[in-house]
C-alpha cells in the first residue's frame, strides 16, 4: 500500500520535494530507516518487499511459483545487487538531486519494482533472495542486530537476544557478497566523506583534469569502491600469509577473504549513527503529512498536522554523544568479532594477534574516511 501510494504521490502529487509523500518516505523512511531497523532487530525485508508481494500473488493464482527460464543461475551470485546497491544508494541518493524530486523518485522505485518482479517470474523466488539489492543490504546488516524476534509454531513471536559480533563471525558465502559487503561499507564512509574539504578539492581538481563537470562525482564513487574492495583483498592475503609463512598463504588468500568480510559490517552499521536522526525527521514529517491527507479527506478540509519532534528535546551535546557512542560501539563491535575469527584461524594466540593487525587498521582507516 505505502509502495504504491508512493508512486501515486510521486507522479500527480505536489512536486516540491519537502513536502511530497513520496520523497519523505521512500529515501528516509523506507530505504534508510529499514536499514536502522535491520541493525537492531534483523532483516524485515522478506515481510515488507512490495515486490515480493506481488510476486506471491501472482503464484497463488497460477497455482505453483513461476519461473520461466527456471533456477537462479548461480553464477550470477549477488552480481545485480551490487549493481542495483550502487545505482540506487551510491549513485542516485548520494550524488544526484533524485531525492529532491517526487516524480524521478516515483520513477525509480516503479522501474525498480518492475525489475524485481520481472526478474522473479522469469527465475523464482531466489531472484529476490539474491538479485534485490535491498534484501541483499538489510540482510548484511542484520548480522550485527542483537535483537531477533522469531516466529513461534503457534504464530506468535519470541524475542532473543545476542551478542553482536555473532553474527559477524560466520563466513560470507561467495565473492559477489564479500564485494557488496566492502561496497556497503565504502559507501557509508563515502558519503561522509564527501561533506569534507578534502573531497571538494578533490572534485574539483579532477573535474579541472578532465575537463568535464557532470559525472565527475560518479567516476570518483566507481574509482574508490574498486580501490576499497582491491585494498580489502590485499589485507586478505597479507592476513593469509601471516599463517602461512611456509607456503600456504597464496592459497588461503580467498578462504580469509570470505571468513574476514562479516567482520567489517559493524561498520557498515554506522548508518545508524550517520542517519537516525534523518529518519525520525523525516518520519514525524511522513505521518503528519499522512494524517493532514487524511483529516483533509474525511473533512474536506486541508488543515496541516504539526510534525512531532522526536528529537525535539535532546540536547545538541546529547545529540553529538550519542553519534560517538555509536561510532565507538560499532568500531568495538567489529574487532571483537574479528579478534574471533583470527583465534578460530590461528594456530595460537599470537597468530591471532597479529593476523587481527592488518584488518583492525584498515577499519581505523574506513572511520577516518568517513569522518575526515
Amino acid at each position: 500500500m505505502l509502495f504504491v501510494g508512493a508512486v501515486v504521490a510521486g507522479l500527480v502529487g505536489t512536486q516540491v520535494g519537502a513536502k511530497s509523500l513520496a520523497t519523505m518516505f521512500v529515501w528516509p523512511v523506507w530505504f534508510r530507516g529499514v536499514g536502522l531497523y535491520a541493525i537492531v532487530f534483523c532483516s524485515p525485508w522478506r515481510t515488507l518487499a512490495p515486490w515480493r508481494t506481488l510476486y506471491d500473488a501472482l503464484c497463488r493464482l497460477e497455482g505453483s511459483e513461476l519461473a520461466l527460464l527456471g533456477r537462479y543461475p548461480s553464477w550470477l551470485g549477488r552480481w545485480p545487487a551490487l549493481v542495483g546497491f550502487a545505482v540506487l544508494v551510491g549513485v542516485l541518493e548520494n550524488l544526484t538531486i533524485v531525492p529532491g524530486s517526487p516524480r524521478a523518485t516515483a520513477a525509480v522505485v516503479a522501474g525498480y519494482g518492475a525489475l524485481m518482479l520481472a526478474g522473479a517470474v522469469v527465475f523464482g523466488r531466489d531472484w529476490l533472495d539474491r538479485a534485490d539489492a535491498l534484501s541483499v543490504l538489510y540482510d548484511l546488516l542484520g548480522r550485527v542486530a542483537p535483537i531477533r524476534p522469531r516466529r513461534t509454531a503457534a504464530g506468535g513471536y519470541r524475542i532473543s537476544l545476542r551478542a553482536p559480533w555473532r553474527g559477524c563471525a560466520r563466513p560470507i558465502a561467495d565473492f559477489s557478497l564479500v564485494t557488496f559487503a566492502v561496497a556497503a561499507v565504502y559507501t557509508v564512509s563515502f558519503d561522509g566523506f564527501t561533506s569534507t574539504p578534502e573531497f571538494q578539492r578533490l572534485l574539483f581538481d579532477a573535474r579541472a583534469a578532465l575537463g568535464v563537470g557532470g559525472g565527475v562525482s560518479v567516476l570518483l564513487y566507481l574509482l574508490g569502491l574498486v580501490g576499497f574492495v582491491a585494498v580489502f583483498v590485499a589485507i586478505s592475503w597479507v592476513m593469509g600469509y601471516i599463517v602461512g609463512a611456509e607456503g600456504r598463504g597464496d592459497s588461503r588468500w580467498r578462504a580469509f577473504t570470505l571468513t574476514f568480510t562479516p567482520t567489517v559490517l559493524p561498520i557498515a552499521a554506522y548508518e545508524l549513527a550517520h542517519n537516525y536522526a534523518y529518519v525520525l525527521r523525516n518520519l514525524a514529517l511522513f505521518v503528519a503529512q499522512l494524517e493532514t491527507a487524511a483529516t483533509g479527506a474525511v473533512t474536506g478540509m486541508g488543515t496541516a498536522a504539526e510534525p512531532v519532534a522526536l528529537l525535539g528535546r535532546l540536547p545538541v551535546g546529547a545529540f553529538w554523544g550519542s553519534q560517538v557512542l555509536l561510532i565507538v560501539t560499532g568500531h568495538v563491535i567489529a574487532v571483537v568479532a574479528a579478534h574471533r575469527v583470527a583465534l578460530a584461524v590461528g594456530e595460537t594466540a599470537s597468530d591471532a594477534r597479529r593476523i587481527h593487525a592488518p584488518l583492525v587498521a584498515l577499519m581505523i582507516g574506513y572511520t577516518v574516511l568517513s569522518y575526515g
